[in-house]
């Protein structure tokens, strides 16, 4: 989609939308709760729909957990898995959403017990990938998806000789190095995935593994292949133990909680990929130190599994909610059914790519995807749609979109993407646009496959 195109072809003013909604965390009600806990880490499961919670501490300090719990949005449910990871703390969750599974890191079994072992979940059972010797065992780590390498990066932690300052790649079966240089070596920092805009986000942490005078709150992305230092024109307090997460509703990340210099504090922060805010909300959690903080976007949630077991719920309304939702179905080529869908977390806001994925293609060499984008469903010229193509040669095929604009989607293997720039151009909050997919195919009936479309209808936030 050009960016220009969009701007030509729509008008609407976003001035007659308004929103009288206050940004607020709320005290959740569900009918069952996770035992209260602190330094436990959660992880949003996005093809299941559910928050991931293991382990963690006692907030007495009695004793450690190793139970596995899910949130749907609405309440909790324990997991009877028959493995699982020994009971820990201060280790590190993501989800992997090429592999489909949560994985966890590391963390502490006991004061000096720094775990080296990688398990995989997969919504039943908890499965051991990998064990590296105990001296690279770490706690207090970071780890998130990395939507460039389109794998899971970790970095930093606590281990037997300080602090880690590396940065490295999950494979399915190993870690790599993949990163030199960056943020200084550091534990009990936080690290959020942004979606929006292809980064890691990574804020404050303790450089020396305890005490106010090592305490940072330096801001760090990485692309990719760097760390690069980000200098906003505000920035939050320094800072530990604090929770990140990454709002895709607002594509801001949001941070809570965490240790000051001047002890535990209960501030909400949220960074725009430029500048740190300081969110005013009506009400908000107590101070909390280790709180996992997760986005649940089923149900558009900040999640916040306080200390005391409590769930509350952070909403920052945007002014205009975007939308995206697939229809119709696709046509055969010679691998499959190709099938179109937005990217995890990905909306069409102005002034933001929009992302989306194209599956089922195989991984034959003469396969060439490429993005329709329509501004109707209903006529194409003077074709009605959804209009039948058995009769060029494509059977079972069915264009749905009107074809005003077709550009090449990058294709890696199975998978092929396209981001589509949405101007920041307040006249096109509320418009519609229709999106399908058109893969060239030597191996399909006709020389061509179809995919299902989709409906978007541009937000603001």
């Amino acid at each position: 989609m050009r960016a220009m195109n969009i701007a030509v072809v729509l008008a609407f003013s976003i001035g007659s939308i308004a929103n009288g909604q206050q940004e607020n965390w709320t005290l959740a009600a569900p009918i069952h709760s996770p035992p209260a806990r602190g330094h436990a880490a959660m992880a949003y499961d996005e093809q299941r729909g559910v928050i991931v919670l293991f382990g963690g501490a006692e907030t007495s300090g009695a004793s450690l957990l190793g139970d596995t719990w899910e949130w749907d949005g609405t309440d909790w449910r324990r997991v009877g898995t028959t493995s699982s990871p020994d009971a820990r703390r201060a280790h590190a969750m993501a989800y992997d959403p090429i592999r489909r599974r949560v994985v966890l890191f590391g963390g502490l079994a006991a004061q000096s017990d720094r775990r080296s072992d990688t398990w995989e979940y997969d919504g039943t059972n908890w499965t051991m990938r990998n064990t590296l010797p105990f001296n690279d065992g770490r706690f207090d780590l970071g780890m998130a998806f990395d939507p460039v390498r389109r794998q899971l990066i970790r970095f930093g932690g606590g281990g037997a000789g300080g602090d880690y300052g590396d940065t490295q790649a999950w494979t399915g079966s190993q870690w790599v190095l993949v990163g030199a240089g960056g943020p200084t070596p550091r534990s009990r920092f936080a690290m959020a995935t942004d979606s929006v805009r292809d980064r890691i986000v990574l804020f404050g942490g303790s450089v020396d593994s305890g005490g106010s005078a090592g305490l940072r709150n330096d801001t760090w992305q990485w692309n990719g292949q760097s760390w690069q230092q980000v200098f906003p024109a505000t920035i939050p307090p320094i800072r530990l133990q604090f929770a990140m997460a990454f709002d895709a509703s607002t594509a801001r990340v949001v941070a809570f909680g965490g240790q000051t210099a001047s002890g535990a504090e209960r501030q909400t922060w949220a960074f725009d990929g430029r500048d740190w805010t300081r969110r005013t909300t009506l009400t908000s959690p107590p101070a909390q130190l280790r709180a996992p903080l997760a986005y649940h976007a089923a149900s558009d949630q900040v999640v916040l599994l306080a200390n005391d077991g409590a769930t509350w719920i952070y909403d920052a309304p945007t002014l205009a909610p975007a939308t995206f939702a697939t229809f119709g179905a696709g046509c055969p080529g010679g691998n499959g059914i190709p099938v179109l869908a937005a990217s995890s977390g990905s909306l069409p806001y102005v002034g933001s790519p929009f992302r989306v994925e194209l599956t089922g293609l195989g991984s034959g060499p003469f396969l060439w995807p490429l993005a329709i984008v329509g501004f109707s469903d209903s006529m194409w010229g003077s074709h009605a749609l959804p209009l039948g193509l058995s009769s060029i040669g494509l059977p079972d095929c069915t264009l749905y979109v009107e074809v005003a604009i077709a550009e090449p989607m990058a294709r890696v293997g199975d998978l092929a993407t396209k981001a589509i720039e949405v101007p920041a151009n307040g006249g096109l909050v509320g418009r519609d646009f229709w999106l399908q997919a058109l893969v060239i195919d030597v191996g399909a009936a006709g020389g061509a496959a179809l995919s299902n479309a989709g409906r978007g209808r541009i937000g603001a936030r």
